[in-house]
Formats: C-alpha cells, structure tokens, sequence
C-alpha cells in the first residue's frame, strides 16, 4: 500500500463509524435522539428541548390550566407569566386560538417579558385562525329607538363598567366596520365667531338635546382640529354655541401654527349628537345616558351584530429603559382592534400642528415652532427602549389612534408584512418628534452615551399595507417617521388617504441644532440622523382632503437618505407627489415615477440631488419654492426629471410595493 493511499483509506472508515453510530442514535451522545420510547412516545429533538410552547384559548381555556395544547390558558396575561417564568433558559412560543381577547386595561410588556441570554418570546395566532387583541367593550341588546329613521340603540353601562375611564364616544366597529360619527354636512356655514363663541344659520342645532357632547371640527390647510361645545343657545333662526375653553381661545389665537390665522371657512363640520344622525353606518354615543344609538348599513341585523366600542387609548405597550431594552420579542400574525383616542373630548381640545402632533395648552402664537412644548397622539401599539422587537403578519384595524408607533431608543427592529386598515390615525409611527430626546448631542459630541440608548436606528418598516387610515383624523399620514438613523421603508403599498403617504424627518430646519452651523454631529463629526432608503413603495389615491403635503414628504436634515424606485399616482391636492418642506438637506431623489400627481416637485432646502425621475407636467404648474439656507452659496441639484420611458416606468411600477 502506499502512503499517498492512506488519508483517503482513513477518511472511509471514519465515514463508515459515523453512519453506524447515527444509525444506533449515538451520532450526537448526550443530546435527544427524536427516538421512539417504550410508551410509544417520541422524545424530543435537541432543538424542540430548548423551546417551549404555550397555548392560550378565550373560549375553551382557564388559568388555571397548564398551557398545554390539551389544557389551554385562557388569558393573554396568565401566558405573560408563564413566559417570565420560563424565557431565561430556553425560546418560548405563545399561540393564541382564534377568538376576542377583550382587555379591560392596557396588556404591558417590559423587559421581564423579552427573550433573556439571547432566547426569544414570540407571540403568534394560531395557523389559519384569526386571534384578535381588542381594546373595546362589546355591545349587545339593541333595540329599535326610531323606526321611521331605522336608528337603533344599546344601553353601554354594562358593557363599559370594566373600564376605569368611562365612557369612550368616539370609536365603533360594527361587523368588523369602523362606524361614523353622526355629523352635519361639510362646509358648515357661520355667521359669526369670536374668541368664546361660533353662531350658525344651521337650523338643526336650534334642537339639540346634549349640546356639550358635540365637537366642532376645524380644517386648516394640513391641519384638522377638533375643539368641543360647552352649551347651545338659539335666538332669531340662528344657534350661538359657547366653545369650551381653554380649546377655542388657544385655537384663535395658535391657528397659524398649523395652517393659516383662523377664518370662518376652516370650520367644517359639527359631530356627535343625536340630531346628526341620518346615513347608515353613523353612530352617536349619549355620555349623559350611556347609550349608543346606531343606523344599521344594509344588510345588518342588530339582532346578531357584533359591535364593539373602543375604550383603551393603548391595548399593547412594549417598554424598556435607557438600561436595559425590552429585547427578542415578536409578534406575529395577530390582529389589534378596538382603541380610541380622547385628546379631543379635553377641554384642551386636539389642536393639531402637523400628522396629528397636537400643542400642549401653554402655546402661544410666539411659539412658532418649538417641537419642544408638542404632544403625541395615542397609539394602539407603543414602544419605546427595543431591541430586535419584530411585528409580522399582524393586522391592525378598526383603531382609535396611530396603528403602531416604535418611539425612541428602539433598534434593529421590523415592521414587516403586516396590514393597517380603517384607522382613525396615522398607520405607523417611528422615531421620537420632539428634540428633548436629542439635544444631549452637542457638536463636539458631548454627552454621547445618554444619547446612545435615546436614537431610534437600524429599523425596517417594509411590505406593509396601509389603506384608509387616517379617517378619524384627516392630517394623519400611512406611515410617518421623526428623528431616525439608518431606517429602511420599502416595499410598503399605501392608498386612500386624506393627507400624506409617507412623512420622513421632522424639525422644519427651524431649530438651531439641525442647521446654521449647530447641527446634530456624534463624537466623529458626523450628522447623526439620516443614512436611510426610502426605496420601491407604491403609492396610490392621497391628498384627498387637506393640502400642503405629498406622496412622500420630507423636513429637516437628513443626509445620505435615498428616495427611488418609488411608484407614485393621484395624489389629488398641494403640492407634491415628492415635496422637500422646509429645512429638507442630504436627499438624493432618483429613479422615482409620479403619475397624475396634481402638482410633481416642490423644491426646498440645498443639498439635494434629485436627478432622473419620470414624470409629466401636472395640471397645475410646479412651484419652485426655493429656500436655500446661505443665498449666495446654494447647493442644490436638480435636473432630467421630466423623462418619459414606458418600459422603465413600467419596471419601477413592477417592483414597487407589497411584496407576497
């Protein structure tokens, strides 16, 4: 034998060993073989050793059950422990049966509930079952209040006792349908108005029995506001309603703030009460009484509807700390209903400034815009301090607020493949809006560490559905993002909207630390938000009620941010099917098709490159604002953006969008 023979020999015979001792189960010793045992069960693989499976079922479930598939949980909240218990030593699966798990207060997860040394937590409905997270009240025992009018009516008290704040009357879903508020037609005409009170010729509301429970509702440019009555007087054929203050004293004097100064024709309708009601599919809710009064669309039997009033303004929250994130959690495949939003029943009324961020009552028209002393809205699903947080294949529909927001200090997470429908807010929220969470970055880096856990960064929000949301609250965009770093939104198709598709950046350029030599820099000099790719969304039938917005817009700095590959088409009112607002820096644009868009660009801001986009001359001509922040050195390009090639029009549209 020679030697150049004996390596190959060797390498035959341990070939050999190893096929008889995978075959004896002895291939792997000490680990679980997946062989059958004398009781005729099979033992578990290596990997199913280290998982553990917990089942939740609200029908046929108890807690005192133990989470097996034979004897079922029957909260939400029971599997939450079940986790803590078990999430440090192994991965664990919940799977919820298909079903209503009604919360009565907001289902929190912290960090105890996130996978520890390196496991995971997911949360998952059970295949082909449709496993719903409300934050509602469901009703029942209807009867016929107005035969006539076909108005129907249940009594809530009942169903609302669970909930510690009472009666909610501004979100319904009737057979999986968001309901109306009752409301008076559009373009409400005014005689008069000052700074306590609004007259009206509307002759219906010479008779209102609950006046207080009615809400002004204000239009104004990118804005809708909402401010209530307080009490309703009639007197020679006109109705003087008194306005609740402080709402309407600060709405007259902040409205330029988020539009322009307030004027008769910003008042467009008045909703919530009895006398509005007249369409199918309106509702009002009587807070005096605790009742809810309803008109059935067609084909709807209240006999056996399912309808449900949405009381919590958050049915999940996910929260970590600057210290410690809330860490390998996902969610998958379950759908969130049921939320409300009550900003606008304060008496600070929703006094919006942009997307739903409303002013804190101690505005004033000095303010001007100091991001500093805005709110937030509500969002059905909020989380802040994450790390690798996923949502997948959820549907989030019939909700109060925002469908999701991942606020501040939230990283490498997604937002994948889910869908986002009939909404009364904006679709889904990323990143934090007001720049208390970024002003520890100084210029020469100072401080860095604190900042290190606040920056939102290295996020996906990709194939996404988004579709009619905003139809509570006009000024709500699809998807909407603040302060961020190195974010990826693709793939996303959004449509039916009343205002923006996609809102990217914040801060208007007005504050001194995003410009004039006062930027946001970390400790290498470098700008600390941008680096993002808003690339392949279509995005389809928006602006359909407010103006000053666009397919995509944008604010502020944000340098080395890519907008391409997107298909845009109607986009039915000012300005832009891509608009640069005010203070936009470090874009480039390119690649980009805008059909039937009412008007194409709108130039603002230096800094962008915005290069070889299909488009056509829209109907009203282009408006060139163009703003550079030092006059006599701009730096600002633009040009071939007026191509026109069906075949690469056509591939862009091809490409964009949802994808599977």
């Amino acid at each position: 034998m020679t030697l150049q023979r004996i390596p190959h020999l060797l390498a035959v015979l341990l070939c050999l060993v190893f096929l008889i001792l995978a075959a004896a189960g002895c291939a792997n010793p000490g680990a679980p073989s997946g062989k059958t045992t004398d009781d005729g069960t099979k033992e578990p693989t290596a990997e199913e050793a280290d998982m553990l499976t917990i089942h939740v079922d609200p029908v046929n479930g108890s807690d005192e059950n133990d989470g097996t598939a034979a004897a079922p949980l029957k909260t939400v909240s029971a599997a939450k422990n079940a986790v803590r218990a078990a999430s440090a030593d192994r991965d664990v699966t919940v799977v919820l049966a298909g079903g209503t798990y009604y919360l009565s207060e907001t289902l929190a997860f912290t960090p105890e509930d996130g996978g520890r040394n390196g496991h995971t937590v997911t949360y998952e409905g059970a295949e082909g079952q449709t496993a719903i997270l409300s934050g509602g009240a469901p009703l029942s025992g209807w009867t016929l209040a107005d035969q006539a009018n076909n108005i129907w009516v249940c009594d809530a008290k009942t169903a609302l006792s669970a909930f510690k704040d009472g009666f909610a009357p501004r979100d319904l879903r009737v057979n999986g349908v968001r309901a109306t508020i009752a409301r008076t037609a559009e373009n409400l005409f005014t005689a008069a108005f000052d700074d306590k009170t609004l007259t009206t010729d509307l002759k219906i509301a010479s008779g209102l029995k609950n006046p207080s429970d009615v809400c002004l509702v204000l239009r104004n440019m990118w804005t809708e506001s909402r401010v209530r009555v307080s009490s309703a007087s009639s007197s020679g054929g006109k109705t003087t309603f008194t306005m609740v203050q402080p709402a309407w004293k600060n709405y007259n004097v902040t409205a330029g703030l988020g539009g322009a100064a307030i004027s008769a024709n910003q008042f467009a309708f008045l909703e919530n009460a009895y006398e509005f009601l007249d369409l199918p599919g309106e509702w009002y809710a009587d807070t005096a009484e605790g009742k809810v009064y309803y008109i059935p669309r067609s084909g709807e039997d209240m006999a056996k509807a399912e309808a449900v009033l949405g009381c919590l303004e958050e049915v999940v929250t996910v929260k970590g700390t600057k210290k410690e994130p809330v860490t390998g959690l996902s969610f998958r495949n379950l759908t969130f209903s049921d939320s409300t939003w009550l900003q606008a029943e304060t008496d600070e009324g929703l006094l919006t400034i942009q997307g739903n961020v409303y002013k804190a009552a101690s505005m004033t028209a000095d303010t001007t815009f100091d991001n500093s002393k805005w709110l937030m809205p509500k969002a059905a699903v909020y989380g802040e301090y994450l790390k690798n947080v996923t949502f997948t294949g959820c549907r989030f529909t019939c909700l109060g607020g925002t469908g999701l927001w991942l606020s501040e200090g939230v990283k490498s997470s997604s937002v994948t493949k889910n869908s986002f429908t009939d909404l009364a807010g904006s679709g889904i929220m990323l990143g934090s809006f007001t720049t208390e969470f970024h002003d520890c970055v100084k210029k020469d880096g100072s401080n860095l560490s604190a900042t290190e856990y606040r920056l939102t960064e290295n996020n996906k929000i990709t194939d996404n559905r988004v579709k009619n949301v905003g139809a509570g609250y006009s000024s709500a965009c699809g998807i909407m993002v603040g302060y961020v770093k190195n974010a990826d939104i693709s793939y996303n198709t959004i449509s039916d909207l009343p205002y923006t598709g996609i809102s990217y950046g914040w801060g208007w350029g007005c504050n001194g630390q995003e410009m004039r030599g006062a930027y946001y820099e970390d400790e290498d000099g470098e700008f600390l938000f941008g680096g993002s790719t808003i690339s392949h969304n279509h995005i389809e039938n928006i602006m359909n009620v407010l103006f000053d917005g666009g397919g995509i817009y944008t604010l502020g700095r944000n340098d080395g941010t890519d907008i391409s590959g997107n298909y845009i088409v109607s986009v039915n009112n000012d300005y832009g099917g891509i608009y640069l607002d005010n203070g936009s820096q470090g874009f480039t644009v390119a690649d980009n098709v805008l059909v039937s868009c009412h008007r194409n660009y709108i130039y603002k801001g230096d800094f962008n490159e915005i290069c070889g986009n299909y488009a056509k001359k829209a109907e009203a001509p282009d408006m060139p604002m163009y703003e550079p922040l030092d006059a006599a050195h701009p730096q600002y390009t633009f040009r071939d953006n007026y191509l026109s090639d069906e075949a690469a029009e056509e591939e862009i549209l091809l490409a964009a969008g949802a994808r599977g």
